[in-house]
């Protein structure tokens, strides 16, 4: 836990130590552990951190990556799968709690009806409306990243909830699981506005630097196993929003894989969200000299530390989430 000047906010690390490496001597302690978190990503508005003892525990990835597990959200919030998959148009609300206290809803319309986005739209509302069985939703969903000029909410984890009826109601969503068909709908030379919200697309999986192999006795016999790498974020899966506040000052990096599929128009959610998006936050140090550094060789380090640029010092979440 990094406790700043007015604010307490938990980073969850789980780090694995090659014994040989040369970096090991100086992971004796789960204190060090965080050393480069600490030092790089210092506190916006000169916050200082101490490191306690959850850092035996995996960070929530952010390429919209929570992947933090909730129940599943009752019937009353929520519409069929089925009926929310075969349409493109809608609204969804979001209510927001920051450290636990309400504050207000998001609300934004989704519009794919005639537009290059359809599968897209279908698939947030069919989210945002939550997934029968265990199949997942944007309730429980976490604001990772926030700037003035864009607030992300972190990816969902989809099908895990309810075992193999929750993998199969998520895999009749639009775009399935994987939500790799949203790709067709990037369109890299659109333009976005101040208050567009856009679906982060998924990426394919099989990045050879990203997963590694090994070998593994299953029924009585030999079989390769292939995991992403230790410290590798989760890929898109087609589930991360980005709700842009200041297009001219959004970083090119987050205008290429994104699909527009709506818009806030509610004065109150862009004030909640101009509000959420000058939250205190971990600054963003990718330039630090030390930062590149460890990143070049290969610290793990440096990867825990970088899942905490931007990141808000107060626990943002998504407590409820509606579709109509």
């Amino acid at each position: 836990r990094c406790r700043g000047l007015d604010d307490d906010v938990e980073l969850d690390v789980h780090v694995d130590v090659d014994p040989t490496s040369s970096m090991s001597p100086c992971m004796s302690s789960r204190r060090d552990v965080l050393a480069i978190a600490i030092s790089a990503a210092t506190v916006a508005g000169g916050g200082a951190c101490t490191p306690h003892a959850r850092a035996d525990e995996e960070v929530e990835q952010q390429t919209g990556l929570d992947s933090e597990q909730v129940p599943q959200q009752d019937e009353t919030d929520s519409v069929s799968s089925s009926s929310a998959s075969a349409r493109a148009k809608g609204t969804v609300a979001f209510s927001i709690a920051v450290d636990e206290e309400p504050k207000g809803d998001i609300t934004f319309e989704v519009s794919g009806d005639g537009t290059r986005a359809p599968l897209a739209a279908s698939r947030v509302l069919a989210l945002g409306a939550g997934i029968p069985d265990g199949g997942g939703g944007y309730r429980g969903a976490i604001v990772d990243n926030v700037d003035p000029a864009f607030v992300r909410i972190g990816q969902r984890r989809l099908g895990t909830l309810g075992g193999a009826a929750g993998a199969a109601a998520a895999a009749a969503v639009a775009g399935g699981l994987s939500g790799l068909d949203v790709n067709a709908e990037v369109d890299k030379a659109d333009t976005f506005s101040d208050f567009d919200v856009l679906l982060i697309a998924p990426t394919a999986l099989g990045e050879e630097g990203d997963y590694e192999e090994r070998l593994v006795a299953r029924n009585g016999k030999l079989a390769t196993e292939r995991n992403r790498a230790k410290g590798q974020p989760a890929p898109p899966n087609g589930t991360g929003l980005l709700f842009v506040l200041n297009a001219s000052a959004l970083p090119d990096e987050l205008k290429r894989d994104v699909v527009r599929i709506g818009r806030v128009t509610n004065k109150e959610s862009q004030a909640l969200l101009l509000a959420l998006g000058n939250l205190p936050r971990f600054e963003n140090n990718e330039e630090s000299g030390f930062f590149q550094t460890a990143k070049s060789i290969g610290d793990v380090r440096a990867l825990v530390a970088q899942s905490a640029f931007n990141r808000p010092l107060s626990r943002v979440k998504v407590v409820k989430s509606t579709a109509s």
